[in-house]
């Protein structure tokens, strides 16, 4: 895809896929390598992938066990983006990034000085009870407020749009055609444990082992 992407470059951001826009990136006027190209096409394709997966199933597995939202959700369309936001600072798809030197980039992993890592742990700041007093409840009602599940500034995802896209049509359909869903079995969930800033004990859902939905 790279490669037809630099034969024929287009440049123009109308017609422009993901593939045309990657492959022009440059940085300090410099373009990217291939190599970094398919570096970013990873972040894209399997990140957005597992973000996505698990921001359904967890939508699907909320709605079902609150039908007061799902009903709420069905009157209230212009709704769905703050129900997303929420979900995904609950869910906190990504819970942990590591940064290290730029140096050690193209250093084996065993011969890291790990001592110089920095990890950025985006379930602490998604739980701060400084901001969401009752973080570990799901309110689709609440304010919309910043949260770092989709990152920020210049580490920001970049499907973060693109997904508010696919899981409100997602959303619409389950409501529009599928009004009576319920759990076939019970889900199969594993949670994990981690600390906020202040040594408070965080329970999130590290992934959606088995969920079975019957219509």
């Amino acid at each position: 895809m790279f490669g037809a992407a630099e034969a024929n470059p287009n440049t123009d951001p109308e017609t422009q896929d993901v593939w045309d826009f990657v492959s022009q990136i440059r940085i300090e006027d410099q373009q990217i390598t291939r190599e970094e190209m398919q570096g970013i096409a990873n972040v894209l394709l399997a990140g957005g992938r597992d973000m996505v997966i698990k921001l359904v199933t967890g939508l699907i597995w909320h709605l079902i066990q609150n039908p007061h939202d799902r009903d709420f959700l069905s009157s209230n369309r212009d709704w769905f983006n703050l129900t997303i936001a929420e979900m995904v600072r609950y869910l906190s798809p990504l819970p942990k990034m590591e940064r290290v030197l730029g140096e050690d980039v193209a250093v084996p992993d065993a011969q890291h000085d790990t001592s110089k890592y920095v990890l950025l742990n985006f379930v602490s700041a998604n739980y701060d009870r400084d901001v969401w007093p009752d973080a570990d409840v799901v309110d689709i009602r609440r304010d919309r407020k910043p949260n770092l599940a989709f990152g920020l500034g210049r580490h920001s995802c970049l499907g973060r749009n693109i997904t508010e896209y696919e899981v409100g049509a997602l959303l619409t359909v389950l409501l529009d055609s599928w009004p009576n869903w319920t759990f076939d079995g019970e889900p199969d969930i594993a949670w994990a444990a981690d600390q906020d800033k202040d040594g408070n004990v965080i329970r999130y859902i590290d992934r959606f082992k088995k969920l079975y939905v019957r219509f």
